[in-house]
């Protein structure tokens, strides 16, 4: 069974995609920011190392 939309719901499906993750980025931003504030930090090295390890796992 083929599920049919229209541009309309389509549209406000996307809206609603990007306005949920550019919420979640934000809120990701505000506990860095926090973390910051509260001292934990870490070294670039190990900040480049957490990339790379994101980027290879997927």
């Amino acid at each position: 069974m083929k599920v049919q939309f229209t541009r309309e719901q389509l549209v406000k499906q996307a809206a609603l995609r990007m306005i949920e993750e550019e919420a979640e980025f934000r809120a990701g931003i505000r506990r860095g920011i926090e973390q910051a504030d509260s001292g934990k930090l870490i070294e670039h090295d190990e900040v480049k190392a957490r990339i790379q390890r994101l980027l290879h796992s997927k």
